[in-house]
C-alpha cells in the first residue's frame, strides 16, 4: 500500500494534485442530528485512481432502513461506561461511543441499549484523520477483552483506510457535490464468546466532503466465517443518509425490528419482527442452520431457543437465497 517516490512526483507533475480538495475535521451541532439511513442494491465501485473521477448514483434506488442518530454522551445512561466519550452514535439500539482525538473520531467502544450489554474497547480506534486528502493512508487495532454473562468475551481487530480516488458525486437524493474524497475501508475483527469464535470482515468505499461528520454514500460488503473460514454469512449493499434533522429530540425513534429480549435466556421465546414473506434462517457460529422459515402474515417470527448455544445468528434470506442485510447477533443466557 506504499507509494513509491517515483509515482507521487510523476502524480504532483500532471497537476492532478490542484485538482484535489483537503477536508477539513467537521464540526458537530451542539445538540446533535438524526438522518434516515437508506439502503439499495450494491454496486462495485470503481479502480483506485490518481485521476479526478465522476460518480454518478443519482439514479439508484433504495428504502429506509434505520435513522442514524449523533447526540451528546451524555444523553446515553451507558455513557459512564466509556471514559472520555463526547458523542454516541445510534442506529436502533447498536450505539458507538467515541471523542474528537488526534485528528480523527476515536471509537471507546460500543453498546446495545436493549441489552445493556456493554463493551468498552482496551485502546480507542480512529478510523481515519483530519484534515484528510488523497493518497492518506491510516492503520489502526482494537481489542476487548471482558466478562458477558459470567462467560469469557474477547474481540480483537484491525483496520486500514486509504483514500484512494477523489472527484465529483451525485448522489440519489438529486444532491452533486464537487471535491469529494473515496476512503476504501477495511475492518476485520475476531469475536469470541464461550467457545464459540466468529471472523468479521467488513469493506466499505466511503464518499466524504467538507462539513460532513460521515460518508454521504457507501458502497459495503460484509463476510462473516467460523474458526474454520467456512462462510457463514455473506451481504452486500449501498447506502446513504438523507432527511437530516438537526438538534434531534430525545424521544426521536426508529422502526428497527430487531429481535426482542436480547439477550435471552435460555428455553425462553423470541419475537423477531420481520416483512411477511421474508425466508429466514438462525444459525450457529460454525454455519449449521438451528432453524428457517418464511414470516407469515402477521409480520413476526417467534422462536423457541431451547438447545441453542451461547451466540447465534438471525440471519434475513433474499429472494436469490443469499444471506442478506439485517443480520442480528442473539445472546442466549445459559445456552
Amino acid at each position: 500500500m506504499m507509494r513509491s517516490l517515483t509515482f507521487l512526483m510523476a502524480l504532483c507533475a500532471s497537476g492532478f494534485a490542484d485538482a484535489q480538495s483537503v477536508i477539513e475535521q467537521p464540526t458537530v451541532p451542539v445538540a446533535g442530528f438524526a438522518m434516515d439511513l437508506v439502503a439499495g442494491a450494491y454496486i462495485a465501485p470503481t479502480p483506485a485512481s490518481g485521476a479526478a473521477q465522476s460518480w454518478d448514483f443519482s439514479d439508484v434506488a433504495g428504502s429506509t432502513v434505520g435513522l442514524q442518530q449523533v447526540l451528546p454522551a451524555s444523553t446515553s445512561s451507558l455513557a459512564p461506561e466509556f471514559e472520555g466519550a463526547e458523542w454516541v452514535n445510534s442506529n436502533g439500539d447498536q450505539l458507538t461511543f467515541w471523542r474528537w482525538e488526534n485528528g480523527g473520531m476515536s471509537i471507546v467502544g460500543n453498546a446495545n441499549a436493549a441489552s445493556l450489554v456493554t463493551i468498552p474497547f482496551d485502546d480507542s480506534l480512529i478510523q481515519w484523520t483530519y484534515p484528510l486528502s488523497y493518497g492518506d493512508v491510516h492503520e489502526d487495532t482494537f481489542v476487548c477483552e471482558d466478562t458477558l454473562f459470567s462467560l469469557p468475551y474477547s474481540l480483537q481487530g484491525e483496520l486500514t483506510s486509504e483514500v484512494d480516488a477523489f472527484g465529483s458525486i451525485a448522489l440519489p437524493n438529486g444532491v452533486s457535490l464537487s471535491d469529494a474524497l473515496r476512503i476504501h475501508y477495511v475492518q476485520s475483527y475476531t469475536e469470541a464468546y464461550d467457545g464459540d469464535t466468529a471472523v468479521w470482515v467488513l469493506t466499505q468505499d466511503m464518499y466524504v466532503v467538507q462539513d460532513t461528520l460521515l460518508p454521504v454514500f457507501f458502497q459495503e460488503q460484509l463476510v462473516v466465517t467460523d474458526a474454520a473460514g467456512n462462510v457463514l454469512v455473506e451481504a452486500d449493499d449501498v447506502a446513504w443518509y438523507d432527511n437530516t434533522v438537526v438538534a434531534v429530540p430525545e424521544t426521536a425513534e426508529a422502526d428497527l425490528k430487531r429481535a426482542y429480549p436480547n439477550p435471552v435466556d435460555a428455553g425462553r421465546g423470541v419475537r423477531w419482527p420481520l416483512r411477511p414473506g421474508q425466508d429466514w434462517q438462525v444459525m450457529d457460529l460454525e454455519g449449521r442452520i438451528l432453524v428457517e422459515g418464511r414470516c407469515g402474515a402477521e409480520g413476526e417470527v417467534r422462536l423457541d431457543t431451547s438447545d441453542w448455544p451461547s451466540m447465534v445468528l438471525l440471519v434475513p434470506v433474499s429472494p436469490s437465497g443469499s444471506t442478506g442485510n439485517g443480520v442480528q447477533r442473539l445472546m442466549v443466557k445459559g445456552g
